[in-house]
């Protein structure tokens, strides 16, 4: 984890391209996971708010994404389990394409934590514990920008989630302005 992270901020940092001018973008987004839960035959797709900002240095990108709280419960008899996750990650993309175009496919490596708090209630009875899990992840995707301001994105991403054996998939969709 400490490698990756060295090696995307060099990487960012050594670009000589951080001369040429930046744009900035922000917006809303929607991630789509597949998920496997305890029964390892069974994939559970699961979807999440997100929202982000970006700086462009071209053919550089670095984005900061928030997913605000996902809240999930279950209940059986007196027993209650709910959990909550926000996650926060930083994005280095590379945009293979010249800045002017209306379409320009990317490769990305990011770093992030996922803020974990679980909340059990029995017969009366309440315990709340809180966790981090780090994660590292790479992605492929394409940007799309309409009337110069609008930017339309579609990224796959894998990850590597700590205490988890299986690489987590999403897919993203985010819509943003560029300001």
């Amino acid at each position: 984890m400490r490698r990756t992270l060295t090696l995307v901020l060099f990487t960012l940092i050594s670009a000589p391209a951080f001369a040429a001018p930046s744009t900035y973008s922000m917006g809303l987004g929607m991630e789509s996971r597949l998920v496997k839960e305890v029964n390892p035959d069974y994939t559970n797709a699961q979807f999440a708010g997100q929202l982000y900002g970006t700086v462009r240095f071209w053919p550089w990108d670095l984005s900061v994404e928030v997913t605000p709280e996902e809240k999930r419960s279950a209940a059986s008899g007196s027993l209650s389990i709910t959990s909550q996750t926000t996650t926060l990650s930083f994005w280095g993309r590379y945009e293979f394409l010249a800045a002017d175009r209306r379409l320009m496919p990317f490769a990305s490596l990011g770093l992030g934590m996922y803020f974990d708090r679980v909340t059990t209630k029995f017969n009366g009875e309440s315990d709340t514990r809180g966790s981090r899990r780090g994660f590292a992840g790479v992605g492929l995707g394409l940007t799309a920008t309409l009337w110069k301001r609008l930017q339309l994105e579609a990224e796959a991403r894998g990850s590597s989630v700590e205490e988890r054996e299986e690489m987590l998939f999403s897919l993203l969709l985010h819509a943003g302005v560029q300001i």
